[in-house]
């Protein structure tokens, strides 16, 4: 749907995560970040570690946050257009949504409602 990007890795998991994991991973690494970007700004500049702690926790809950944001929007996009199909008289359309969450347990409810119609 999107190739081989780096982003694929992220939008894999955040596929396979459902709703509740995905928020604890990104509080846990926004805790994380700010954690040691407080750490890091109470011992002053001599904590190099702390602030490259900080700014790596940062980084990865970007990426994650980019990561959920593709995903949604990708799967979203595909759901809305086989809703428009359905809605235009083809009930043998289907959603190619992957993954194990809640999103992809809509786009396979989806799937068995046009099948039933």
């Amino acid at each position: 749907m999107f190739g081989f990007s780096l982003l694929h890795p992220g939008v894999w998991l955040m596929r396979h995560l459902r709703l509740s994991a995905k928020m604890l991973l990104l509080g846990s690494l926004l805790v994380l970040g700010w954690l040691a970007l407080g750490v890091g700004m109470a011992l002053g500049a001599s904590s190099s570690g702390l602030w490259a702690i900080a700014a790596t926790a940062l980084a990865v809950l970007l990426y994650a946050l980019l990561a959920l944001h593709v995903s949604l929007a990708a799967d979203l996009h595909l759901l809305a257009k086989a809703m428009q199909e359905a809605i235009a008289g083809n009930l043998c359309v289907q959603v190619a949504v992957k993954g194990r969450d809640e999103l992809a347990g809509l786009a396979g409810l989806f799937d068995k409602l046009v099948l039933t119609l």
